[in-house]
Order: structure tokens, then sequence, then C-alpha cells
């Protein structure tokens, strides 16, 4: 085996320095820090056209981005009001090629796997302290039936299901930890956003958050089982006691766990409050289907049927189509098949760690279900910038193995 750490391009203090920058700036801008996560993302751009010895990969997945933001700028009215938003428009391919290079060599494997986890819980970190930020800054306010909160930042009404979303990053990371052989200190952070996590939950009354735990636990500790055949036993066991442990400690009040649920919004919107609203009982699928119904109607975007129904259709996809029309849904969506399929061969890679697989597809079906579930160009435009940085990265890791296979390693 070729020795790949003998080929790499070792960084100078200054390169070593300015990307010790990137880092935090891309913390404060996942933090949003007084709302500038659009500014710091650019500065982190900035730092990195300077950067000497920067490898960067300009591929198909680029081009659909940029087509992408090209569509949002010439179809969306509310994408050139100013040079502002047109800038917005194009920071998703931005991140994903400034992803690409954010290693300065593909020649050292492991440098490259540890700047993709380092990416991964800058920003999943990141993120979750705006959560956490917007928990502290309402904890003396009242949320009630309409859920809302006030943003730490921009001192906005923020939505319940927006606020949920700062989570989301940490739910696939979190559930990641929990089933990978990680050491003490991150299955102690994973346990502690799963309770702070579950906490302010209920006080949102969500279930979005729930049901992505629900889904990314069950995958980790499926996908656990299967690459970790002779702990089957043991781990099958060691989850059925947690689960049994947290059912007792529940019905015997421990902690004062169960009148803290029985008191909480989640329990008066679901179950006891004087208007109950089933568990199933979501419009995401009639809003869905409203654009469906409309959608030969404007191919070429406007907002026209947010217009008319008043709703967003709570859709990556559809409400992409309505703002930007035909083009842009066709570039979004072949770009997040792209960005799957770098996932799948993440999952296959046989020279990628379980742990670094655990957590890069984790991160991936969280994001994407969100994609599904939430208005995220109106809303949260913030996550698919995140996630193209991020593919970018994984983009990167797999150049390396790439590149290590056509020089002879294994």
């Amino acid at each position: 085996m070729m020795n790949m750490i003998n080929l790499e391009e070792k960084a100078t203090p200054y390169m070593k320095f300015l990307n010790a920058c990137v880092y935090i700036l891309l913390f404060l801008a996942a933090l949003n820090v007084f709302n500038l996560y659009v500014y710091l993302l650019l500065l982190v751009t900035a730092i990195f056209v300077v950067t000497p010895k920067r490898v960067v990969s300009v591929n198909a997945s680029l081009g659909w981005l940029f087509l992408f933001a090209l569509a949002m700028v010439i179809f969306n009215p509310s994408m050139r009001k100013g040079p502002y938003e047109m800038v917005t428009a194009f920071l998703y391919p931005l991140c994903y090629f400034v992803g690409t290079g954010l290693v300065f060599s593909r020649k050292d494997r492991n440098a490259t796997y540890k700047a993709t986890e380092r990416i991964i819980l800058i920003l999943a970190l990141g993120t979750f302290g705006h959560y956490l930020l917007n928990w502290l800054f309402n904890r003396n306010m009242a949320i009630e039936a309409d859920r809302s909160v006030v943003d730490v930042w921009s001192n906005s009404v923020l939505s319940a299901t927006g606020q949920a979303t700062f989570a989301c990053l940490a739910i696939g990371v979190l559930s990641a930890f929990l089933f990978s052989r990680v050491g003490a200190k991150k299955k102690t952070l994973a346990v502690f956003l799963l309770v702070v996590v579950l906490l302010f939950n209920l006080i949102l009354a969500g279930r979005t958050s729930f049901a992505l735990l629900i889904i990314l636990l069950s995958f980790a500790l499926l996908h656990y089982l299967v690459a970790h055949k002779k702990a089957r036993v043991k781990t099958i066991l060691i989850v059925l006691l947690i689960v049994v442990l947290i059912l007792v400690l529940y019905n015997a009040n421990a902690f004062n766990i169960k009148r803290m649920v029985e008191m909480s919004n989640f329990h008066n919107r679901f179950v006891s409050g004087d208007t109950i609203q089933e568990i199933d009982d979501d419009s995401r699928l009639e809003n869905k289907l409203a654009y469906l119904e409309r959608f030969g109607d404007h191919f070429f975007g406007g907002g026209h049927i947010y217009k008319d129904f008043g709703h967003s259709a709570h859709d990556l996809y559809l409400d992409t189509y309505d703002d930007a029309g035909i083009f842009a849904l066709i570039a979004i969506l072949a770009y997040i098949i792209a960005s799957l399929g770098r996932m799948l061969r993440c999952l296959r890679s046989k020279t990628i760690s379980f742990e670094l697989k655990q957590l890069i597809v984790c991160v991936y079906l969280v994001v994407n279900i969100q994609f599904w579930l939430e208005p995220i160009m109106r809303g949260m435009p913030w996550l698919l910038a995140f996630y193209c940085l991020i593919d970018g990265v994984v983009t990167s890791l797999l150049c390396s193995e790439s590149e290590e296979k056509s020089l002879g390693g294994t």
C-alpha cells in the first residue's frame, strides 16, 4: 500500500491560520450571529479564495447549482429586489464550490476524513446553538397556541417548525453518535443534545422533531446492526433495557418527567387540551396536492400559486417550482439526486470508517426529509446552503478516494 501521507502538501502556518478563520466563521454563520449568515458565508468564500494550494472540484453538480441560482434570479421576482437577494441566490453554488476545497490536499485521506467530520460538527453545533439561544431568549415568554417564538437575532416572529429546523442537523449527528463506536465525550454530547431537543420540543408542541428522531435513530440502529453482526444481540438487549428503563422512570415520575410532559404544550395540543388535534392531522399533504393541481398553470414561476392558495407547499421542490419555474425545479432535482448518489457511494465505500459513514448518511437523510416538510426557500434557505457546503466536502472526500486508487492505494 502506498504511503499517502508522504505525498501530502504540507500546510504552512499561514494556511492553517486562514483555515481556522474559516472554521470560526462557519460556526458563526451556522449560529447566524446578528442575522448575518449570508455575509459570513461570503467572507468564508473570500478567505477561501486567497488561501493558496486549494484543490477544488468543478463538476456537473456545480453546474446544476449555478443553473438553479440563475433560474432563481431570472424567474423569481423576490430575487431581483436588490444586490443582496441576487447574491443570496448564488450562495448555493458558492457553498458547494468552497466545500470541495476545504482540505489542502486530497492525498492525505485521514485529513480529508477529519475535515469532513469537523465541518459537519461545526454546522450542527452552530445551528443547535441558535436553537438553544432562542429557547433561552423566549424562556419568560408564553408560547401559546400558535407556538411561535421570537428569534434572538432578528427579533422577528419565528414559527415552531422554523425553530425546530435549527435542531435537524443536531438530530442527524446525535443519532450517528449514539449508534457508533465513538468516545465517551461524543456519546455524552449526543445524550445532552437529545434531552435538550426533546425538552424544547415539548414547549414548541411540534411533531417533526419527534418524527425525525424516531426515523434517524431507527436507521442508525439498523445500519449499526448490519455493519456489526457480532454485536447484534448485545446491542438489541442494551436498547431494549434503555427503553424499559425510560418507561419505568416515566411511570414513576422520576425527576418529575411525567408531570413535565403532561403539563407541556405538546401534551395539551395532542392529548388533553380543550381542542385536541389528532397526531396525524397535518395540512402539508393538502398543500402539496393543491400545488400539484396547479402545476401546469405557471411553468415560469413568479409565486402565483402561493398568491392564489395562500400557503407554501412545505416542500423544497414544489415551492421552488412556484417561485422560479420549471428550470429551477429540474436543476435542484438533478443536484439533489447527484448528492444522494454521493451519499450512497460513501455508504458502499470499503475505506471510509463506519463512524464517518454513519455521520454522513444520517445528516444527508435528516436534511432531505426536511426538504420534503418545510418551506425551505421562503423560510430557511440557510439549510440548503449548509447542505451544499457539506456535500461539497463529501465530494472532496470521494475524490480523495478516487485519486488514491489511481495512485495505487487500496
